[in-house]
């Protein structure tokens, strides 16, 4: 009879809000723009124009190197190391977790960051908020296919 009772326990945890998850990938995306910025630096070729401005442009295999990669592997590399965390969700005392509350692997994190695509880019994020919005655990399509969700830490 104890036994049937502890089945049943569930761990209390609390989804994230919406607002604290997109504060946080702003944090986060921001700093990715400072070491995407970093990368053209280092990586990219120096461009004059007809007025004198310098700029760095990073073309063919050099982009995949300085954007693509970074873009894909950086935040679940950071959130493996850190129990769940990115920098900005850190900042902001959220974590990731997979449905059962276990600490998610690489391989759910990367799968969980290349629907980044559906979630930020057609609609500047509206498809990310929509699908947040409307879900229990606030998740968007990411975590939705990675069966993950975001609470607070």
């Amino acid at each position: 009879m104890m036994a049937n009772l502890l089945d049943n326990l569930v761990p209390e945890a609390h989804p994230a809000s919406v607002s604290t998850r997109w504060t946080a990938a702003f944090i986060d995306y921001l700093l990715f723009v400072i070491v995407m910025s970093l990368l053209m630096y280092v990586f990219g070729d120096v461009v004059t124009n007809e007025r004198g401005s310098v700029s760095y442009h990073v073309e063919d295999a050099k982009l995949l190197l300085v954007v693509c990669i970074p873009w894909i592997v950086l935040f679940p590399v950071l959130e493996t190391i850190n129990g769940g965390q990115t920098i900005g969700k850190a900042f902001m005392k959220i974590k990731v977790v997979k449905d059962d509350f276990s600490k998610p692997g690489f391989g759910i994190l990367l799968l969980r960051r290349l629907f980044d695509c559906i979630d930020y880019l057609p609609f500047f994020g509206l498809t990310g908020v929509l699908v947040a919005t409307n879900t229990t655990k606030k998740q968007r399509v990411g975590d939705l296919v990675a069966k993950t969700f975001v609470v607070q830490a």
